[in-house]
């Protein structure tokens, strides 16, 4: 009698699955059936029952979440936003930083998920 085993589904960076491919004759993207595998979407990866030994390979399936990974390793949605909460209680986002405060340097810490003030006034435009 054959056991069927039952894989829990792993979820990683596209950077990690490409480090971690090991098939030679399928790219991740063409089993994913994606043009490309973008390094920082987060992908889930499934195993059928019947593959004992699961690795990233033909045998797997992949799918793209709806997660993207920010440059500081935070899972957000696309819709949202890695702020910083200034003094006032605005919020600034990566982007509007870069135009707003061009001379000063990104702080390392207090990013938190938040809609960027600067970017909402800009959409009420």
């Amino acid at each position: 009698m054959s056991k069927t085993v039952k894989h829990e589904p792993v979820q990683l960076t596209g950077a990690a699955l490409l480090d971690r491919w090991s098939s030679d004759d399928q790219t991740a993207a063409e089993v994913a059936n994606l043009p490309f595998i973008d390094c920082r979407d987060i992908y889930e990866v499934t195993w059928p029952e019947h593959v004992l030994l699961p690795k990233f390979n033909g045998d797997c399936s992949i799918r793209k979440t709806e997660f993207r990974l920010t440059a500081r390793g935070t899972r957000i949605l696309p819709t949202e936003k890695m702020v910083q909460r200034m003094g006032d209680g605005s919020t600034v986002c990566s982007e509007c930083w870069a135009k707003e405060y061009p001379q000063r340097p990104e702080p390392e810490n207090g990013w938190e998920i938040a809609e960027c003030s600067i970017c909402k006034e800009l959409e009420k435009e």
